[in-house]
Parts: structure tokens; sequence; C-alpha cells
């Protein structure tokens, strides 16, 4: 295949075009002489179109199938053509009995193939193909132009899945339904785009104010990583307080998979750190609210309990409880895991991890109702 093929002026011109390709042969000896410059321009921008989206699996899969189509409708059409030709050139044919009854002017005959085979005779069998044809066409060319506009907006998508974000919406759903049941007028703030109190700084991705008679704010920070070092959990939680100017910090993963094994699923560090995480590979990576709205509850109490113990009040007892619930959060959580992978036992499992996190949920609760009073 020789040709020079050459740009200018907005305008593609081709000389000297050869080529023996077979399909491509057949294809325009069957088009009449008029007709070809028209059909090479339409193959020639199919063509280029569906090069555009080489390498995007499902849009050529569409094509595919939108040109699968195209050639059974195109099969459908000749079958048609057959059925003409015979009902015109068949031994019982129209043809065959003008010319044996008739001895019509063979001009006149020809004048009425010349008519059946127009493309453009409304109503021909040619026609009717003609139509098909170029509206399959339009339908194909139509779906490769929003390709490139799809491509954008996955391409947005996946942007947003790998920065987290989509578990950072998860987790702000969660808090909202969490602080909205609380009763004493605390208030969440998104901060994840919004610098605080240390400069270039927007580590702490959600704020909790705690209302009515105390200061106190505490902190959430999300990560959905692969893995990541107790240390660097630490450094990130302390830097995240002091830019949010929090007492307290929660760190939140999405898989367990990502924390050091010594973490678990829920563990406290330095008295003002919490650790956890919402889901595991072993449950398909199902979101665990009921861990956040436990973390948030264990949070809340800490920072009341510091507000008591400021005023004189003796939280002793108390701490020994919280000390316990720890214990019995671990104790829910293995149960839950094997919720999901023991069949025969999950009535039971289930009944007894429910009555768990009951206990964890009231006694937080009842906690929480003792120091209001006091305070």
């Amino acid at each position: 295949m020789d040709a020079n093929i050459q740009v200018f002026d907005d305008i593609l011109t081709v000389k000297d075009f050869k080529t023996v390709d077979k399909e491509i042969v057949s294809y325009f000896n069957e088009i009449p002489e008029e007709q070809r410059s028209e059909r090479f321009e339409k193959a020639l921008k199919v063509g280029v179109v569906a090069l555009r989206t080489t390498g995007t699996t499902e849009k050529i899969d569409y094509i595919q199938k939108e040109f699968s189509d195209l050639e059974t409708k195109f099969k459908s059409g000749l079958d048609k053509v057959k059925d003409e030709l015979d009902k015109y050139f068949g031994d019982r044919g129209i043809i065959n009995s003008l010319v044996t009854n008739s001895f019509g002017e063979r001009g006149m005959v020809v004048r009425n193939i010349s008519e059946i085979f127009d493309p453009y005779k409304t109503g021909s069998p040619i026609f009717n193909l003609r139509n098909l044809l170029e509206e399959k066409i339009k339908t194909v060319e139509q779906a490769l132009q929003g390709l490139k506009t799809r491509k954008e907006v996955e391409a947005v998508i996946q942007k947003s899945i790998q920065k987290g974000y989509s578990f950072e919406d998860e987790c702000e759903r969660i808090l909202s339904e969490v602080v909205k049941l609380q009763s004493d007028g605390d208030q969440l703030e998104n901060t994840t785009k919004k610098e605080g109190k240390l400069k270039d700084c927007d580590k702490g991705d959600f704020v909790v104010a705690l209302g009515k008679r105390t200061d106190k704010t505490f902190t959430f920070e999300v990560k959905d990583v692969q893995t990541i070092s107790l240390p660097v959990i630490i450094d990130t939680l302390d830097t995240a307080m002091k830019n949010r100017t929090a007492s307290y910090g929660i760190f939140i993963v999405k898989n367990i998979s990502a924390l050091p094994k010594s973490i678990g699923w829920f563990n406290e560090y330095g008295g003002n750190k919490l650790v956890c995480a919402l889901s595991s590979e072993l449950d398909n990576g199902q979101i665990h609210d009921e861990i956040l709205h436990i973390a948030y509850k264990w949070c809340k109490t800490k920072l009341l309990l510091e507000v008591a113990e400021s005023k004189g009040l003796d939280i002793t007892k108390i701490q020994e409880k919280m000390s316990n619930l720890k214990g019995i959060f671990s104790n829910l959580r293995a149960i839950r895991l094997q919720c999901t992978n023991i069949d025969n036992s999950v009535k039971s499992l289930r009944e007894e991890s429910d009555t768990l996190e009951k206990i964890v949920k009231e006694q937080l609760e009842d906690i929480e109702k003792e120091l209001r009073k006091s305070i």
C-alpha cells in the first residue's frame, strides 16, 4: 500500500492510494462508482473514531456488539434482497413471465430492474437496507463521540477513589448519624480541605465539639491505605490534634489488614489516641458502622471524665469500667468475624455479639449520664 498523505489548512489529502486487501476491494467493487468517494470518507471516519478509543476494553466491546448487530441486520436485509430477486428473476418470477408471455420491450424490463435495485427509490429493498445501514452507523458514531466524556468521568471517579475520598464520605455519613443521636448539642465539622492552626497543614479530617458546658473537642484522621506503622499513626494523630486544637485523636483505617497485628481492631495509646479499623477481608470489606459509633462514644466519655476529674470528682470506678469495656469490645470483634465464617453457629454467635454490643453502648450511656449529673 503506497500513499502520500498530507494535512494542510484543516484538509486531509490522500494521493496514489492503492490496496490489495480483499475485504476492502470487495466492498468498494460492489458500490457504484459515483458513490465510492462518499462511502470511502464514511469508512475512513468510522475507522478513525474507532481507533481513538483503542485501549478502552469496555468501549471496544460496545463497538463490536454494535457492528455485530449491524452485520446481523445486514444479512437479514440481503435475505430480503434474495427473496426479491427470486420474485423477479426466478423460474416463476415476474421477469420470466413478462418475457415468456408478453415479449415486452427489453428497455422496459431493464427500467423495472433498475427501480428494484435503486438505493434512492422509496420502498425498494436496497433503499430499506441503505436506511438501516446509515441508521446503525449513526448510532455507533454517536456512541463513540460520547466515549471521551465517559472516559473523563471515570478518570475523575478513579482519582477520587485513589485519594480515599469515598471512604471519607462513608465515615462522614456514619459520624453525622452518631451526632444526631446525641442529646447535648455535639457539632461535627468536615475539615478535610481546611487549613488548621499549623501552617499549610490539613491533618484532622473531622472535628467534633462537645456541646453544653464543655469546650472539649476531638478529631478524626481517616485513611484508606494498604499498610501503615504505629509510629506513623501516633505522629499523624499528634499533628492532627495540634492542628485542630483537639484534646483527643481517633485514627480510622478502612481495613484491619493495613494495621500492625499488635493494634487489632480497637486500641488506645497515651490515654488520648484511639486507633481502630472498620472492615476486614474476611467479611468482604463490609463497613461496620458500630465500630465508629463506639469509638465516638469512647472518646466522648474519656473527655467527660477529664471534665469530671477537673471538678474534683472520684472517677476511679468509672475508669475501671472503661478498662473492662476494652476487653469486651475485643471479644465482640472476634465473635463478629466468627459469624462471617461459621455458618452453623451464626445465630447463637450473633445473639451473643449483639448482647455484648448492647452492654458496651448501655454502659457508655450510663457513664455519660452519671458524669453529666455530677458536672
